[in-house]
């Protein structure tokens, strides 16, 4: 769902939402005295979102069409639903994300960090290949890996990343509390697909239509770092190079060790 429209006047307004179908006007009002501050947002068949009035603080619960809540959970924060995967992100007061479903059931538990601000609160995550990369920041920071029924794929502990989705079915990741860094990419089962071998990998982008990504790995003799494109299969296409640059015009400039610029396609 994306947001269209909005409209405020006062202490009241609507939202216009599209849910891929159709425009839908969300009405709201605001009253401090009363239970519920209704924005009659359809998430189902049979689901709203209406948010509730709780110490003059505003909470969000799922309610039925008949007024009945589906869960006594109340959640500071909350995104739109999303309709592949019939999940929504949700936000407790202590800034913990987490994920329901259109029951009001918590299938991925309020407890993982966000990895960055959405207005003033936090952006959730968000699905990709029907996998989530969640994140845990403390003295060992990592990351767990799930599916849409709430497994866990990877646990914590084990990689780190700073990419928040998997790129084309692949992730790139580090291994946790080893310097220099040992990088590679896992699939979407957890499996090591290409080796946690290089010094630095980027995330796949498309490059003329494939999937590439960019990966160094160490020169023990002078202790610089050599760079190559691959492919998906962790294979060479081109370097090794001094450098490259992003990605422009279906191509990506390279500095070979001599100097010279070159450009790979």
């Amino acid at each position: 769902m994306k947001i269209i429209d909005s409209f405020l006047n006062g202490r009241s307004g609507s939202v216009t939402i599209n849910d891929g179908e159709r425009n839908i006007i969300c009405e709201f009002a605001v009253d401090e005295n009363a239970l519920y501050n209704r924005e009659f947002r359809r998430l189902g068949s049979k689901t709203l979102l209406v948010s509730i009035i709780k110490d003059k603080q505003r909470f969000y619960a799922l309610e039925m069409y008949n007024g009945t809540l589906l869960s006594d959970k109340l959640y500071s924060g909350v995104d739109f639903f999303d309709t592949k995967e019939n999940l929504a992100p949700v936000c407790q007061e202590n800034h913990k994300w987490g994920f329901i479903n259109m029951n009001g059931e918590e299938i991925i538990p309020c407890q993982y960090e966000c990895p960055r601000k959405w207005y003033e609160n936090f952006f959730p995550y968000y699905f990709s290949n029907g996998r989530i990369v969640l994140r845990k920041e403390d003295d060992t920071p990592s990351i767990e890996i799930r599916d849409n029924k709430g497994i866990i794929i990877v646990p914590f502990g084990r990689y780190n990343t700073d990419s928040s989705k998997f790129e084309h079915g692949l992730l790139d990741v580090r291994r946790c509390n080893i310097i220099p860094f040992q990088c590679g990419f896992i699939n979407t089962e957890g499996k090591e697909v290409i080796p946690l071998i290089h010094r630095d990998v980027s995330n796949f982008f498309m490059l003329n239509g494939f999937p590439r990504a960019i990966v160094a790995t160490a020169d023990s003799s002078t202790a610089r770092s050599k760079w190559f494109l691959i492919d998906q299969h962790g294979r060479n296409l081109a370097g090794p190079f001094q450098c490259f640059y992003p990605p422009e015009d279906n191509r990506i400039k390279a500095i070979t060790f001599s100097g010279q610029i070159t450009f790979c396609q």
